[in-house]
């Protein structure tokens, strides 16, 4: 019952975020393809953006679902009672990168440091985030690290910006736990079924 409370309430939340984005202007919200690398606005979010350098990707209005859908969840499962959470996704700050980076180092998601590692997101400050887009016209939401990234300035929010849990279920930094791992494959399965 609770599921399918979940999904009727997520179904309303993107058809409004659809209309919105219909009637918002659309200097800021349309993706211009002859500009290449720019800024767009994302619908229903104060001070959100992405940066996008091919418009045919992920639309403004998809990623602002995918936020809004991971914060319902976020919000369900972990809280959010001062709403840390939710106004650091107001202001979020999403560069859609079309290349792996590679790195010196990272943790892996138990906490084990690893060296020379390739990275497909980073949480770069409390609100900005680089996500690897994935290859291929048909590659969804759901199929990148936005959702694990949104993790990570999740729980920086609740830490009052001093760090994001870089290594992850590891010990170094609290906050990250199994639960945020499990969360994160339950809210990309969500996006799924929502064709995210």
């Amino acid at each position: 019952m609770r599921k399918i409370f979940t999904i009727f309430v997520l179904s309303i939340l993107i058809v409004c975020l659809g209309t919105m984005a219909t009637h918002a202007g659309q200097n800021i919200l349309a993706c211009d393809s002859s500009k290449g690398r720019q800024m767009v606005k994302l619908p229903a979010l104060v001070g959100g953006w992405q940066i996008v350098k091919h418009c045919d990707k992920y639309e403004s209005k998809d990623v602002a679902t995918a936020i809004s859908i991971f914060y319902f969840m976020w919000a369900q499962r972990f809280g959010d009672p001062d709403l840390m959470v939710r106004t650091q996704l107001e202001y979020i700050m999403i560069e859609w990168g079309d290349k792996a980076r590679h790195i010196k180092y990272a943790y892996n998601v138990h906490g084990r440091k690893v060296t020379g590692a390739t990275a497909v997101g980073l949480t770069l400050s409390p609100s900005y985030i680089w996500v690897y887009q994935g290859k291929g016209e048909n590659s969804r939401i759901s199929s990148t690290s936005l959702i694990h990234e949104l993790v990570h300035v999740s729980i920086w929010a609740a830490n009052i910006r001093s760090h994001g849990d870089p290594d992850h279920e590891g010990h170094e930094w609290p906050g990250w736990i199994p639960a945020h791992t499990k969360f994160i494959k339950e809210t990309n399965d969500l996006l799924v079924a929502f064709d995210l």
